[in-house]
């Protein structure tokens, strides 16, 4: 490729394992990070507009835009989940909102951070982990059980 720094047993290893040289560094993390710069910038934008679902869903295509996901037909980048999902770490698993109820659970949170004027930083920290259990997106980590589930 043309102006490529990349060696040919990086970009071998970029083809076949989505990864920087063995190193391990996914792809797809460079390209939220910048997005999620990208991100940032537009949020700052937009500050004093009101929060709405379509400006979350826009933010969500924009940190998406470019990686694997945006090429998978499970995803809907931009839009909610069509699958179930958990948060899951090492000792615990967490149930989030189905899909079918993303859109009555997102328009509840919103209703509910648009009832005050101002917000304290506990309510914004609420706000963040009643986010995080609806789990609004997809984000691949749906599991063979969550879609026999699904169906």
């Amino acid at each position: 490729m043309k102006g490529s720094r990349l060696s040919e047993e990086q970009t071998a290893s970029i083809y076949d394992t989505r990864t920087i040289d063995g190193t391990g560094v996914k792809i797809d993390d460079i390209i939220e990070t910048t997005n999620h710069f990208r991100c940032f910038d537009i949020v700052l934008e937009h500050y004093g507009e009101s929060l709405t679902e379509n400006f979350i869903k826009m933010l969500h295509k924009q940190l998406k835009s470019g990686t694997y996901s945006s090429h998978s037909p499970d995803a809907v980048i931009g839009g909610y989940k069509k699958y179930p999902n958990i948060i899951q770490d090492a000792v615990s698993e967490m149930q989030t909102a189905h899909p079918k109820q993303v859109q009555s659970e997102m328009q509840k949170l919103l209703k509910g951070y648009h009832s005050k004027e101002h917000h304290t930083f506990d309510e914004i920290l609420d706000f963040h982990a009643r986010f995080e259990k609806i789990h609004p997106f997809y984000d691949g980590n749906v599991t063979q059980r969550h879609l026999q589930k699904a169906a």
